[in-house]
């Protein structure tokens, strides 16, 4: 028994592909029989119970429906051939998993099902190009989700569990790859990458970038990397947020209190740190000095100063790197200003541009922000206290 049946003007419509249209739809899954007309209605088709209503758009006179997506265009006869293979595809899996095929991911497995019985009318790559340049995964787009491997073996598990973002988003990384589902596909070019704040709809995904130093992603429902930085990264929503990046807690200005060191702890005073948001930083030396303790009589007599800085970013949650610190000229001089001169040798210039040279974690503890990295290839911790006036 046939899996459709056609009307007059459906049945005039689809004759130059009716044994392909058969053909295929004799190896999708079975239920019961659609019944295909033409009309008025938005897309390529709709769906009224068993009605299927084509669009009429598709009788012509031009090549293609105004909806097709550049680069992956059918023409009306093969997408009104596909919209049919659909329309049985979805009756079919209605079949077998009941009321649960209104879930946002089933016409997306109906098409990925048409695309297997019937690969030579492109409709898996017209739907996989469409989700990649509008980054919608609900509808046809969901086609996207499944493109690699069995749809109905995919569909089983999300029946019994619902993907999550984090799932949607493997997916969807791979995708965009230049190995992935992308390199079947002609080339186009994506959307540029959006900046945060923005409104992620539900079931779509978007490549985000921030300027500057990054910042943390940190919304439920939203799978993504823990930092968002200047590279575009994939961000996918199961559900409708507003996407915002959380601005790290390192911005700011803070003081060096203290520096711990393998066999002991130095002290500190003058050392400043600004960062900025934009992944500028700033440290100035006001009369600054770090040293053992016992060296505190020195600390009262002598000082540094200067102001060099650099570039920072976030590199994860609670992890960093300096960029280039700029070595540059510290004056070596009596506190009561009497006498001053270069800084000659390894110092506290050198010191600090050699930070560069190592990730960092960061934390606060107390109010302090607590640094921990290596220079000079020595385990380092920070102690900074925010900054005072």
């Amino acid at each position: 028994m046939a899996n459709f049946i056609l009307d007059e003007r459906a049945s005039a419509l689809l004759q130059p592909v009716l044994p392909q249209l058969e053909a295929a739809a004799k190896v999708l899954p079975s239920g019961p029989a659609i019944r295909v007309s033409l009309g008025a209605v938005d897309g390529f088709g709709a769906a009224f119970g068993q009605q299927w209503v084509l669009s009429d758009r598709l009788e012509g006179p031009d090549l293609h429906h105004p909806d097709e997506v550049e680069g992956a265009a059918l023409d009306r006869w093969r997408r009104a051939m596909a919209t049919v293979l659909e329309g049985v595809a979805l009756a079919g899996l209605h079949e077998r998993f009941g009321a649960q095929h209104e879930a946002h991911w089933w016409r997306g497995v109906a098409v990925a099902l048409v695309e297997r019985a019937a690969p030579s009318l492109g409709v898996g790559a017209a739907a996989y190009l469409t989700a990649l340049v509008t980054g919608d995964l609900s509808g046809r787009g969901a086609a996207l989700l499944f493109a690699d491997g069995d749809p109905l073996e995919r569909i089983e598990a999300w029946v019994e569990t619902a993907p999550t973002a984090p799932v949607l988003r493997d997916t969807v990384v791979y995708a965009l790859r230049p190995e992935g589902t992308r390199a079947q596909l002609p080339v186009v070019a994506l959307p540029p990458p959006r900046t945060a704040p923005f409104r992620l709809e539900g079931w779509s995904f978007a490549r985000v970038m921030a300027h500057g130093c990054g910042g943390l992603l940190a919304q439920p429902n939203v799978a993504g990397p823990d930092v968002v930085g200047a590279r575009p990264a994939v961000v996918v929503a199961v559900e409708t947020a507003e996407l915002a990046l959380v601005r790290p807690v390192v911005v700011g200005g803070w003081d060096l209190a203290s520096v711990a060191i393998p066999g002991g702890i130095l002290g500190a005073r003058g050392v400043g740190f600004r960062f900025y948001a934009d992944g500028q930083v700033e440290i100035l030396f006001a009369d600054a000095f770090v040293g053992p303790l016992h060296a505190i009589e020195l600390a009262k007599t002598m000082g540094h100063s200067g102001m060099t800085g650099g570039r920072w970013s976030l590199l994860g949650a609670g992890h960093m790197r300096f960029g280039s610190i700029r070595e540059v000229p510290i004056t070596m001089h009596q506190r009561d200003g009497s006498q001053a001169m270069p800084q000659v040798g390894f110092g506290v210039s050198e010191w600090v541009a050699a930070m560069a040279n190592s990730e960092w974690s960061f934390a606060m503890e107390g109010g302090e922000l607590h640094l921990t990295g290596r220079v000079m290839d020595m385990a380092v911790r920070l102690r900074m206290r925010p900054e005072s006036g």
